[in-house]
């Protein structure tokens, strides 16, 4: 075996597999979660606007981690409140 069939210049590596590449380098997912994403590079269409109805129904999916945060916001809240408000004033009567 010579040198030349160890380096590794482009005549030495394999030709990929086809879809797995798009010419740039970038690998392709071909499978799996997220090839129905893939969209080759090119911007997909805008968000939809924000709207009443398009938060409610992110709410009805993501209610519990919603909830979580507001817990944990309102606790930190009322710790801090409990902390750093005055003390209360003592009136002070001469004997």
């Amino acid at each position: 075996m010579s040198d030349a069939d160890l380096s590794s210049s482009p005549e030495n590596l394999p030709d990929p597999p086809s879809g797995s590449a798009d010419g740039n380098g970038a690998l392709v997912p071909t499978a799996g979660p997220y090839a129905a994403r893939w969209s080759g590079g090119t911007p997909g269409s805008p968000a939809p606007p924000l709207n009443a109805l398009s938060l409610l129904l992110a709410l009805r999916r993501r209610w519990g981690v919603a909830l979580l945060l507001g817990l944990l916001g309102g606790a930190g809240a009322a710790v801090a409140a409990w902390f750093l408000a005055p003390k209360p004033l003592v009136g002070y009567s001469p004997p």
